[in-house]
């Protein structure tokens, strides 16, 4: 569930930078934590998280140091943050 929460404040944007970086840090903390999930039968959300918790990292980045490419990194970053959100329902279905 922390997933998902932290790719929607990393979507939403509506956070400080430095909250902002601290979800970024949850998503790659909870991508690296979940990795051994990725071995397991049906796990190839795992891949689906990951690439959504890189384009986010790198989005947001990209948008922070880049003025002319703040709009598309900022729609690479809510696109990972999409991703993330996607993978974590699909592999974390709640009961």
């Amino acid at each position: 569930m922390s997933l998902i929460a932290a790719a929607a404040v990393v979507m939403a944007g509506l956070f400080s930078p430095p909250a902002r970086i601290a979800c970024l840090g949850v998503l790659v903390a909870g991508a690296w934590l979940i990795e051994p999930e990725r071995s397991h039968r049906g796990g190839g959300w795992w891949l689906v998280v990951a690439a959504g918790v890189v384009a986010s990292v790198a989005g947001f980045t990209v948008s922070e140091l880049s003025e002319p490419a703040e709009t598309i990194a900022g729609i690479v970053a809510i696109a990972g943050a999409a991703l993330v959100i996607i993978g974590a329902t699909v592999g974390f279905p709640r009961r």
